[in-house]
């Protein structure tokens, strides 16, 4: 995923899907629920119309984790988790 400053959120989502794609080998049916939280995140930390994701810090993704916490289960916790552990690993 090639990241540049001031793409918009469908920008970013698209580009997480295809680097899940074709570095991970991941198909659409599986790598749904993990766009679903990044683009959760997304909007969380910036707007839908550009968002800078040089501005991205660890209190962030803990506060997200956090606003999530009492309205989901553990488990889809963990996998948001991961979801965003991907989007890192490919920024």
């Amino acid at each position: 995923m090639e990241a540049r400053d001031g793409q918009s959120l469908d920008e970013l989502v698209e580009a997480f899907e295809e680097h899940l794609r074709r570095t991970r080998g991941t198909h659409p049916s599986v790598s749904r629920k993990d766009v679903y939280y990044v683009r959760l995140f997304l909007k969380y930390v910036g707007d839908e119309d550009v968002v800078d994701v040089t501005g991205f810090s660890a209190s962030d993704v803990i506060s997200f984790i956090e606003s999530l916490v009492g309205r989901y289960q553990p488990t889809t916790i963990k996998g948001v988790s991961t979801a965003l552990r991907l989007m890192c690993s490919c920024a």
